[in-house]
């Protein structure tokens, strides 16, 4: 059989007294794009927390390509190629375009030749930020952050990719944008993760869900399969229209 990328076993997770995960199972066979789907609260963000080594399992274990890394600290899982691009706007405001993308290149910072090598092929990629790579990244826009901060992470040439929202906030061709380039990435190798709200954009990438419902996997098989849960679907649905009628209301 072949070695999972990640093999998710029984994991809890608590912020002080309120539970917010409870005994999550899920495997992410290497290679594959898999998405985490589920309403605002499921505990989709505070499981990639977990992985990424940002917060600590009350119980359970992580698996990375058979390795125990359950408490292995953050920046060795970074060093063995477990990447996060985290949700929002996850850039550095204040330093440049060029300054953010060496930031995702601190572990190697000092093999020069190899920064100049990354830094081209991300450049490659998001052709849109070579024109500003002296521009601070707090005054692009919104799709421009979020290719700085994918193509941060891609300076790190990752084995598993973990991305929280790809979507937030976008516009439609700026999504398509990002989703070609993961499905690029996706298709050269590189496992990825992808927690989203939008069914559509998860489903049109991942051939694996996993839909999770206050801290516990509820769905877990192959995309196409979840896209015939009318119950789930309907739910992320509901909680989104709810959201945006709330926000109207405010």
């Amino acid at each position: 059989m072949t070695v999972p990328a990640l093999d998710i076993r029984g994991i809890d997770f608590s912020y002080g007294q309120v539970q917010v995960l409870f005994g999550i199972d899920l495997t992410v066979p290497a290679g594959e794009a898999v998405a985490l789907l589920g309403t605002n609260g499921a505990g989709k963000s505070t499981l990639l927390k977990v992985v990424c080594g940002l917060v600590d399992a009350s119980a359970g274990t992580v698996s990375y390509f058979g390795d125990d890394i359950t408490r292995r600290s953050t920046d060795k899982r970074v060093a063995a190629g477990l990447v996060q691009v985290p949700g929002g706007r996850s850039t550095f405001p204040s330093l440049t375009v060029e300054e953010n993308l060496r930031a995702g290149a601190w572990t190697f910072r000092r093999d020069r030749a190899l920064v100049a090598e990354r830094l081209e092929r991300v450049l490659e990629l998001f052709p849109e930020l070579r024109d500003r790579l002296e521009q601070a990244a707090g005054t692009l826009s919104g799709g421009q952050q979020q290719m700085l901060a994918l193509g941060r992470a891609l300076m790190l040439e990752p084995r598993v990719l973990l991305i929280d929202e790809l979507s937030l906030g976008l516009a439609p061709v700026v999504v398509e944008r990002l989703l070609e380039t993961v499905r690029t990435l996706n298709a050269a190798g590189t496992t990825v993760v992808l927690v989203e709200q939008s069914v559509n954009i998860a489903l049109s990438l991942a051939t694996t869900a996993f839909f999770l419902e206050r801290g516990t996997v509820r769905f877990g098989g192959p995309a196409a399969e979840l896209a015939d849960r009318d119950d789930l679907v309907r739910s992320v649905f509901l909680e989104g229209a709810g959201a945006a009628l709330s926000g109207k209301q405010a």
